[in-house]
C-alpha cells in the first residue's frame, strides 16, 4: 500500500492561502460586484499571478477585522 499524502501535484493552481476574486468575495461575504466596488479604491491588497489578481487570506482577514464594529 502506498502513501499518496506526500506526493506533490503537478498542476499550477494558486496556493490555498490565495483566493481568486470570486472566492475572495465569497470569503468576505459579498457579491463579486460589491467586491469590485470595494476594490475600486484598492482597499484590499492583491498579488499578481501572471495577469490575474490573487488575494491573500491574511489581507482579507485584516479587511474584515477593520470593518468590524464594536
Amino acid at each position: 500500500m502506498t502513501d499518496d499524502s506526500n506526493t506533490v501535484s503537478s498542476t499550477k493552481s494558486p496556493s490555498p492561502a490565495t483566493l481568486s476574486r470570486r472566492s475572495a468575495a465569497e470569503y468576505i461575504g459579498t457579491s463579486t460586484r460589491t467586491f469590485d466596488r470595494i476594490q475600486e479604491g484598492r482597499v484590499i491588497p492583491f498579488v499578481l499571478v501572471g495577469k490575474r489578481r490573487r488575494y491573500l487570506l491574511s489581507d482579507l482577514d485584516s479587511y474584515i477585522k477593520s470593518r468590524r464594529s464594536i
